[in-house]
């Protein structure tokens, strides 16, 4: 089933629950999931030419992440786990999203793109997004979508 992230996220957090969903708070997973970032959606970004049309393909590709109490984390074998599209609506809203999440999810993208014959991909934040060394959210405060940006030795022919 394929589902919204804020949709999916409210049945776990209920009025007892609210408090813990603080965008700046660290979360009750920070010394195992690492940072919690509140992400609207992802936008897939090229390093590099030839790989528009399988970016295009994998926005509307399902990937998976897992639920813990207060945020999303990487999906887990036999765990809640929820399915949805990196290009998501608008309007969506803000989610807790756990930094191993985000790994998760970017090992999820160099799957699909290995499937599609992109060899050497690595895909990653933004590192104007996400500092690279410290893990910061760098992002400035009107912008909640994460840039992740796809590296490839060898792309595939559009």
């Amino acid at each position: 089933m394929l589902v919204c992230l804020a949709w999916a996220l409210a049945p776990a957090t209920g009025a007892a629950q609210s408090a813990e969903l603080q965008p700046h708070d660290g979360g009750l997973h920070l010394q195992t999931e690492g940072t919690r970032y509140w992400v609207s959606g992802f936008e897939l970004e090229s390093a590099g030419p030839g790989l528009t049309a399988v970016l295009d393909e994998l926005r509307e590709r399902e990937f998976a992440l897992g639920m813990g109490r207060d945020g999303y984390v990487g999906p887990r074998r036999g765990g809640r786990n929820v399915w949805f599209r990196l290009r998501m609506g608008e309007d969506q809203s803000p989610v807790p999203i756990y930094a191993r999440g985000i790994r998760e999810l970017a090992e999820q993208v160099v799957g699909a793109l290995n499937a599609r014959g992109v060899i050497g991909a690595y895909v990653a934040p933004h590192p104007g997004d996400i500092d690279p060394a410290t893990g910061g959210d760098l992002r400035p405060t009107e912008r909640d979508t994460l840039r992740l940006v796809v590296y490839a030795a060898s792309p595939a022919r559009d």
